[in-house]
């Protein structure tokens, strides 16, 4: 018959081997996707700066003002009392929290002032 399964077992001394096979081809796999993502990044990367390069000047600085709005933008965004988008998304990417921020001297809003305002009502 041909093309069919052989039925004899390998020998037992061959298992090592072909462990080890299986694991140099998982590593070549593995080697091969992650140069393909590095050159695609690297593609990617240089046409997008080509490109910006010939913009003027101004529309470079004010795509760098844009990333900088963004990104005070998911600082301060949120509910007060939950942790800030940009703080859940490096907790989700890192796996660990921020380091925790020094306390500040005067507490926002510490005068009786703006506390008589904000414990209003809203009656009244």
């Amino acid at each position: 018959m041909a093309g069919a399964a052989p039925t004899a077992k390998p020998a037992p001394f061959l298992r090592p081997l072909d462990r080890l096979d299986r694991g140099v081809l998982l590593a070549e796999s593995s080697l091969s996707v992650v140069i393909v993502v590095f050159m695609l990044f690297a593609a990617v990367s240089e046409s997008a700066f080509r490109v910006i390069q010939n913009w003027p000047g101004v529309a470079r600085i004010g795509l760098c003002a844009a990333l900088w709005l963004l990104l005070v933008g998911l600082k301060l965004s949120g509910a007060p009392t939950e942790p800030a988008p940009a703080e859940a998304l490096v907790k989700r990417l890192l796996g660990k929290d921020l380091p925790a921020a020094p306390p500040s001297r005067r507490p926002c809003c510490s005068s009786s002032r703006w506390r008589s305002r904000w414990a209003r009502s809203p009656s009244g």
